[in-house]
């Protein structure tokens, strides 16, 4: 199956942060450039953290979508892969909201869960780098809901929703004003699609987004 890949990069005052977005129901993870999420420490000219990235296997784990909800599988991985401490077996299990990712003792990931998709935060190691993994869209904005949060500026819903349709990266407007997405104005309720390099302006956030080539597994 092909997952769909693409890079959000969001511009704040004081950081950046980068978010994968993965649109697909099986994403791997490892070391090995042939994943869906490759995993390495940063900043990989060190060579002690070089030595500790050889801990993540070239294939480590896997999440899928299973019945309605997120699973985990250990792939075999020599360092194993830890669910709040516990150890993963072989079998599949549901992943739970706030749990903890230990892959190989060298890197952990915090979970968040929604209804339809999942956010793997890295906490030990490049932080300002996380990957959201979807079913029908990802959504950034200043509502309580919103996937991705922004500080809001004014009394408006500011919300856009970022979703794959007929394998087309799309932009959804899903607030109360026009937001600019491409040096253009989207108004409430329109979408856009998506084919290359695009700014997009939510408030004062700046946000990149860049589409990567898609990858079969």
């Amino acid at each position: 199956m092909v997952i769909h890949r693409a890079w959000l990069t969001l511009k704040r005052q004081k950081s950046v942060q980068h978010i994968l977005l993965l649109a697909g129901e099986d994403v791997k993870f490892g070391r090995d450039t042939a994943n869906d999420v490759r995993l390495l420490l940063w900043p990989i000219e060190d060579p002690v953290l070089q030595v500790a990235s050889a801990d993540i296997s070239r294939q480590h784990f896997k999440i899928c979508w299973q019945n309605q909800q997120y699973m985990i599988q250990d792939l075999h991985s020599t360092n194993g892969t830890c669910l709040n401490c516990i150890a993963l077996a072989e079998q599949a299990i549901p992943l739970l909201d706030k749990q903890i990712i230990d892959i190989g003792g060298v890197l952990d990931i915090q979970v968040r869960l929604y209804s339809t998709a999942v956010c793997l935060s890295r906490i030990s190691n490049l932080s300002q780098e996380s990957y959201i993994i979807f079913q029908r869209e990802v959504t950034i904005g200043n509502r309580e809901t919103s996937m991705i949060a922004i500080q809001p500026s004014n009394s408006h819903i500011l919300e856009i929703a970022i979703s794959v349709e007929h394998d087309e990266w799309m932009i959804s407007n899903q607030g109360t004003i026009a937001v600019e997405v491409a040096q253009s104005l989207l108004a409430p309720g329109c979408k856009i699609s998506v084919v290359e390099e695009t700014d997009i302006i939510l408030s004062n956030e700046l946000m990149l987004f860049q589409i990567e080539k898609e990858q079969a597994p």
